[in-house]
Order: structure tokens, then C-alpha cells, then sequence
């Protein structure tokens, strides 16, 4: 056999079939099918190269949550679906008391407004992070797991409301706390997400003790009567929630504890906003309130 009449070496394309198109995304190599066309590969590209980005373990260091780390989708997921299921049943709980039970009852009423306020409040602190600081969205945005305190307060109201339901039922009954409880409750949660929002990337739900680049002073909307309107919010959310339930107990301590928590982390922070904005601050906080009771 001559060499013009050689097979072609194992491996190698068949002279006869035409190659297919073949794109390359961070060293995997995507093979289209016959026929495809050329030009929409090349419009592609960009997509694939973006989503190549973004399924690139090795990016986990600058975004932890395209990570593999206990932080990254796997449990972001987890969050949200826990999240949506416990915001479904108590959705249904209070359809279910107002619409189908023969009486409405403040106690299931009571504790549906109060779950869906709870998956709220932590739906929407990742939400509004993931929208204004991506790099730094993870499960922990969440703030399920925001500390021990907050985790052994939290079952504290449920065993207070639990024994006070079956020992003393009738404290449950006033429709007056059930009202002002939920207004408390609707108001923190409006001005908390309307205050993060406003400060979109400048909010972050640790103190930065380093002033970023991008990072400005925020003073217009809610911040032009309150220096902290996401803290003012979320502490009186925080004791709604007990007026909510009318746990007279927890209502107390939930005062106190918010009140000690905030009377600490703000003072350092107008610290840190004293040395990063040295010729602003001053004059700003000079001009605007906290909120919160006893803290100036």
C-alpha cells in the first residue's frame, strides 16, 4: 500500500467527517453535535465562559459560595428550601384560622404571624446581601446561625409560649397584644430591609474594623433621622416578637439582651465611621438619634 493510500492512524478524524464545532471553558471542552452551527457557538461563548466561572472550584477563594466549602450552595439551599417549608406551614396554619375554623383563634393566629415573620426576617437578610454584596452572600447570610444567645433565646419564647398556652390560656387571648405585636413586628421588618437597601453595598452584618475603597458615608432616606435604622429595626422587631406572643417573661429579657447587644457593637462602630469619615461623622451624628432606648 502506497503512502497516499494509508488508513489514517488510530484516534485520528476520518478524513470524510467534518470537524465539529468545540469551545473551550476552563479546560473542559465541549463538543457540539453535527450540523450545529458555527456562528452560534461563537455567540455562546461568553456564556459558557461565564458559567465555567462560576462552576470553577478553584474561584472559591474570592466568592466562598461557588466553593465546595461547608458555606457554599449545597447549604444556601438547605437554608432556603427549611426556610420555604417552615414559611408554607405557618402561611397555611393562619389560612387555616381565619378562613376554615369555625372561631379565629389569637393563639393560632399568635404563632402563624410570628413564624412567617421569623422566615421573613431571615429570607430577606439573605436576599438583601446576595443583591448588595454578593462576594460576601453565604448560608451564614442567613443569620440562623447567627450565635448561642440567639439560638437559646429563640427556644426560650417557644417553651414560655408552649407552657403559658396550656397553663394560663386566656393571656393569650388579648386580640390588643396581637395587634400591636404585629405592627411592632411589620414596622422593625420595614425599616430593617428599607435601611439595608438604602445602604445597598456600604451594609454588612459584621463591623469592618479596615474602611474598603468603595465604602461611603450614608445619610440620605432613613439615614437622615436615624445613624442606625437597620439596629433600630431590628430591635424593636426583636421585642415584638415577644409582644407578639405575649410572652411576658421573654418580652423582659428580650428587651434587655437587645438593648446590652447594641449598647456594645454601636458605640464601636461610631468608633470605626469616626476614623474612616473624620470630617463627616462629627457633624452627622450630631444631627440624628439611635432609637433605641438609653443609647445616645
Amino acid at each position: 500500500m502506497s503512502s497516499a493510500e494509508q488508513e489514517p492512524a488510530e484516534g485520528s478524524p476520518s478524513p470524510q467527517t467534518p470537524k465539529r464545532p468545540r469551545i473551550d471553558v476552563k479546560g473542559i471542552t465541549y463538543v457540539y453535535p453535527p450540523g450545529y452551527p458555527t456562528s452560534s457557538v461563537h455567540e455562546l461563548m461568553p456564556h459558557m465562559r461565564f458559567i465555567g466561572s462560576i462552576v470553577e472550584y478553584g474561584h472559591g477563594k474570592a466568592s466562598p459560595h461557588f466553593s465546595e466549602s461547608p458555606i457554599g450552595f449545597g447549604r444556601i439551599a438547605a437554608c432556603a428550601g427549611f426556610l420555604g417549608a417552615l414559611g408554607t406551614l405557618h402561611a397555611c396554619l393562619a389560612a387555616y384560622g381565619v378562613c376554615i375554623a369555625s372561631t379565629v383563634s389569637p393563639l393560632l393566629l399568635r404563632w402563624s404571624y410570628y413564624g412567617i415573620s421569623m422566615v421573613t426576617f431571615h429570607t430577606l437578610e439573605f436576599v438583601l446581601t446576595a443583591a448588595y454584596n454578593p462576594r460576601t452572600a453565604t448560608a451564614e447570610s442567613f443569620l440562623l446561625n447567627h450565635s448561642s444567645a440567639y439560638k437559646i433565646a429563640a427556644m426560650a419564647a417557644w417553651v414560655e409560649f408552649a407552657v403559658e398556652a396550656w397553663a394560663f390560656p386566656s393571656l393569650k387571648s388579648s386580640w390588643v397584644t396581637l395587634v400591636v405585636g404585629a405592627l411592632m413586628v411589620t414596622a422593625g421588618q420595614i425599616i430593617r430591609t428599607t435601611a439595608m437597601a438604602t445602604a445597598k453595598s456600604n451594609f454588612t452584618h459584621q463591623v469592618s474594623n479596615q474602611k474598603q475603597r468603595e465604602h461611603r458615608l450614608v445619610t440620605n432616606g432613613l439615614y437622615t433621622y436615624l445613624r442606625h435604622p437597620s439596629y433600630f429595626g431590628w430591635f424593636w422587631w426583636s421585642v415584638g416578637t415577644q409582644v407578639l406572643l405575649a410572652n411576658p417573661v421573654c418580652l423582659v429579657a428580650y428587651f434587655a439582651a437587645s438593648w446590652k447587644f447594641f449598647a456594645d457593637r454601636i458605640p464601636h462602630e461610631e468608633q470605626c465611621l469616626e476614623r474612616f469619615f473624620p470630617d463627616e461623622y462629627p457633624a452627622y451624628r450630631a444631627k440624628t438619634a439611635v432609637g433605641i432606648p438609653f443609647i445616645r
